[in-house]
């Protein structure tokens, strides 16, 4: 019986799931409060993966400059983890997606109160 998912997807399912582990467990660090792992992008081969980062309601820069500098050791506990001969080289993104989200939320409201005050007249 052939697997539902293939192994990309699930190797990027359990790096999301360790790196939220290994974040809330190992690294106490205040630049990491409210980080979220919001998707993981894996190359064919899985030798890189493109994390991308979410940090509720702040600014994620700070929380992307520590990652990037914990990047080799959390490879290495990555591959401990997983079981994985080689682990992926991890590189890190701020995701824009939820301030877009926001974005166009704000667009939405503002036309629909715009366009009820024109019906009321």
């Amino acid at each position: 019986m052939p697997k539902e998912y293939s192994r990309s997807q699930r190797v990027k399912v359990q790096i999301q799931r360790e790196l939220t582990q290994l974040i809330s467990e190992g690294y106490s660090d205040a630049r990491l409060s409210l980080v979220t792992f919001t998707s993981v992008e894996l190359t064919a081969d899985l030798s890189s993966a493109r994390v991308f980062v979410s940090r509720m309601g702040m600014d994620v820069s700070e929380a992307l400059v520590l990652l990037k500098e914990m990047a080799p050791r959390m490879r290495g506990e990555l591959g401990r983890r997983l079981r994985m001969r080689h682990a992926p080289e991890l590189y890190f993104f701020s995701d824009e997606v939820p301030d877009t989200a926001d974005w166009i939320n704000r667009l939405i409201r503002d036309a629909v109160a715009d366009d009820e005050s024109h019906h009321k007249d």
